[in-house]
């Protein structure tokens, strides 16, 4: 997924955002893991 984050400057830059649902045995989720990647072309 592609989206724009705000920086506490007022800047704003593309980032490439995954996520994942960490379940248990019961296939009951128990948490979330995730990357963030700053995409900008510097």
């Amino acid at each position: 997924m592609k989206k724009e984050y705000i920086k506490k400057d007022g800047t704003v830059f593309p980032i490439a955002l995954m996520a994942w649902i960490i379940k248990d045995e019961n296939g009951e989720p128990t948490g979330m893991w995730g990357i963030v990647r700053d995409i900008a072309k510097n």
